[in-house]
């Protein structure tokens, strides 16, 4: 078959896959979406264990972080209205949505980290702030 008829069948099988097994593809789709926000099982198996263990406390700090900067951002109405965190929100959830419905590999991930690090900077920044000022919470 040329490219658009094997896209044709894809898209056929698919679908008949969804009808056919619909809960199977929700949950599937659902441990991709967390796949795409944390570690597939595949992932990192061509890399030293000791460098994959290092990215993932790197890229748990950033996460950690960023939810922070999330939750900051929001505390302290640094937005006019709230419209704006919505549409971070709808962002990253839509890219991530996107990837758990054509999975390939981890580093399809990086299409939200300049977003996320930006969060992240705003919970680093709030932690200083807290450490500076004694007054944690």
């Amino acid at each position: 078959m040329d490219e658009n008829g094997q896209n044709a069948e894809f898209l056929k099988n698919s679908f008949e896959y969804i009808k056919s097994y619909p809960f199977g593809f929700f949950e599937r789709t659902l441990k991709k979406f967390y796949y795409f926000w944390w570690f597939a099982p595949p992932a990192g198996v061509f890399y030293p264990a000791g460098w994959f263990i290092l990215y993932k406390l790197f890229y748990a700090f950033i996460l950690i972080l960023g939810l922070y900067g999330i939750l900051g951002i929001y505390k302290e109405n640094m937005f006019r209205e709230k419209k704006e965190i919505i549409l971070i929100f709808i962002l990253l959830f839509s890219i991530a949505f996107i990837q758990s419905l054509f999975y390939i590999e981890t580093r399809h991930r990086w299409a939200v980290e300049p977003v996320f690090l930006i969060l992240t900077a705003k919970g680093i920044s709030q932690i200083v702030r807290c450490l500076r000022k004694n007054k944690c919470s």
